[in-house]
């Protein structure tokens, strides 16, 4: 990577940052981890920490020379998601688990917008009078949502529906929940969901849907 560009990589990438990478092993075969980032010697390498879960989901895995892509949430001011591919030049088992990747020739950079419609991949429990259901938060934003279930229900649109997932804790209890939209998917049934009123989402909030649109590998 050229020196500036390589600098300008680690203006983003803080040591400590949380990282996810995807380890494409073949076409068909690849492994999507949770690792931290460690820190970067210039212009020879870059250090991961892998979680717990990465370590075991590797083990017996030849990791060197494999391409990985990896993707960061940085903490600057607005908030930017970096990614870059590169492969993997080392990898230790003690003192700690890390792998060493060689330093990307570019990487992307997008800031995160305000009004962000994040995707994710959240199980939920959609209920309406008595009745509940399993289902997946698909997406969110300040708008609205979208649900997918793929039980059989009477669910149309025009009904006012309770979405009860992780992200309730940081909702306003009397939310309503406006149906405004049902089609057929795979499976199942995509509720487009509307809310009255734009939500005023707390940072808390901002960063749990980005964190897990991460971890579904949607940015």
């Amino acid at each position: 990577m050229h020196k500036d560009k390589n600098l300008e990589l680690f203006r983003y990438l803080k040591p400590g940052t949380k990282t996810a990478g995807v380890l494409e092993f073949g076409p068909d075969d690849s492994i999507q981890i949770t690792t931290l980032y460690i820190g970067h010697k210039e212009e020879q390498y870059l250090i991961l920490e892998l979680s717990q879960k990465a370590t075991e989901a590797l083990t017996l895995r030849k990791l060197i020379n494999v391409d990985i892509i990896v993707r960061a949430i940085t903490d600057t001011e607005l908030g930017h998601i970096v990614a870059f591919k590169t492969n993997v030049l080392a990898h230790i088992t003690s003192p700690a688990h890390l792998i060493f990747l060689r330093p990307p020739s570019s990487f992307a950079t997008k800031p995160i917008r305000e009004h962000e419609r994040y995707k994710v991949r959240l199980s939920c429990e959609v209920t309406f009078d008595t009745l509940s259901l399993d289902a997946t938060l698909v997406d969110f934003s300040v708008s609205g949502c979208g649900v997918y279930i793929t039980q059989q229900s009477d669910i149309d649109v025009g009904w006012k529906i309770q979405v009860n997932s992780v992200l309730s804790e940081y909702l306003d209890s009397e939310l309503i929940y406006n149906v405004v939209s049902k089609k057929r998917q795979g499976q199942g049934w995509l509720l487009g969901i509307q809310f009255p009123e734009h939500l005023d989402m707390s940072d808390e909030l901002k960063t749990l849907l980005l964190e897990q649109a991460f971890v579904a590998g949607f940015v």
